[in-house]
């Protein structure tokens, strides 16, 4: 406690003057002095108690006004600020919460803070409101309010327990409204997700060919050197084929373009139906196809491949196109160097079948023992 310069120097001055008196009271003057030093002594004693009482007054009765002014800022503050009983029925709110909520001064007697809390937020905040209760001092929160209205505002703060004798009384809690920051973030999470679609949708447009939407050429070796691998390290054959369409140009020149690429688009389309989910087709360029068949050997491969080609033909003469399919496949035993070797392979016997007459299919095995070989290389 800090005392001014005035109100010390007189309480000493006070103190003095009552010590005096004191001092000649009690000692052997004339009976009058006496009197008249005993009148100066209870003066100066009254002055002297009320100097301590102006000073006892500032320092506690004075902060007894501060209440007041502190309520007076809790009012003009934008923060929200309420105090709930242990029940939750609201014992105060300020302006703040009024402005913020909607709800006016004689609503309160009928609202509890569950009543103000978003559905959503009610099982979370009994949680809360335990686990503050029970041991903690201070909780930080943010939920969602439900305004008188029915608008939804977010708000984050603290929330602390007013203790007696070890006992809650209330609950308190400060918060401010963060519904613009959060409608913010909101907006820039939601930019995010939307340049984050637009990436994948451009990833998948550098990776799927425009007019088939089969796996363009390095969709087709990115999942080609993926299975090469699985290949070798799980030792089982995977098979890559290289299709290519007789007389293609002939369509394209004799009927237009526009057929040519419907031609495409139906081959494209029939090989997606007919392979499985793991198996991968791709349009290389123009009228040549691959197919990559994984943990599928030389005469599992046949087999697709034969009855693919089939589906083709039918489809092709449905429409009088007169197209065939000239199809080279390796079925790789042990690992190909890299992929490139293993386009280069079956693209390599799908030429052989072109020099041999067209409209044919070649399997061959590549590494293994010579019984596989024996058995599968060279089928046509």
């Amino acid at each position: 406690m800090r005392l001014s310069l005035e109100t010390r120097i007189l309480g000493l001055a006070a103190l003095t003057l009552f010590g005096a008196a004191g001092v000649l009271i009690f000692s052997g003057s004339h009976p009058f002095a006496k009197g008249i030093l005993l009148a100066a002594f209870l003066a100066l004693g009254m002055a002297w108690f009320v100097v301590l009482l102006g000073i006892w007054g500032r320092a506690y009765f004075i902060p007894l006004e501060n209440p007041d002014r502190y309520r007076g800022m809790i009012e003009e503050t934008s923060d929200i600020i309420h105090i709930v009983s242990p029940e939750g029925k609201f014992l105060y709110t300020n302006r703040g919460w009024h402005t913020a909520l909607g709800y006016q001064q004689s609503e309160i007697a009928g609202l509890t803070l569950m009543d103000v809390l978003h559905p959503e937020e009610r099982e979370k905040a009994h949680r809360q409101i335990y686990e503050l209760m029970k041991a903690q001092d201070v909780a930080e929160i943010q939920c969602r309010f439900v305004t008188k209205s029915g608008e939804t505002i977010w708000v984050e703060g603290n929330s602390t327990c007013e203790r007696v004798h070890g006992k809650v009384v209330s609950r308190r809690g400060i918060f401010h409204n963060v519904t613009e920051q959060r409608a913010a973030q909101k907006a820039l999470q939601e930019a995010h997700a939307q340049l984050h679609q637009a990436l994948e949708r451009e990833k998948e447009i550098s990776r799927t060919d425009a007019l088939t939407a089969l796996a363009n050429r390095r969709a087709f070796y990115e999942a080609a050197d993926v299975e090469r691998a699985r290949a070798a390290r799980y030792s089982r054959p995977v098979t890559l084929a290289y299709i290519d369409l007789d007389n293609f140009k002939h369509v394209n020149d004799s009927l237009g373009h526009a057929v040519g690429d419907e031609l495409l688009t139906r081959v494209a389309r029939l090989l997606k139906e007919n392979l499985r989910f793991t198996d991968t087709a791709g349009r290389l360029g123009g009228d040549e196809f691959a197919i990559l068949l994984p943990e599928t050997g030389a005469q599992a491969a046949e087999l697709v491949l034969k009855k693919l080609r089939q589906i083709l033909l039918h489809a092709m003469s449905e429409r009088n196109w007169p197209v065939t399919f000239s199809i080279g496949a390796a079925t790789f035993i042990d690992n190909a160097s890299s992929v490139n070797e293993m386009v280069q392979i079956a693209d390599g016997l799908m030429y052989i079948v072109k020099k041999s007459g067209k409209d044919k299919i070649i399997v061959v095995i590549i590494g293994g023992c010579a019984r596989e070989l024996g058995q599968a290389a060279g089928r046509v």
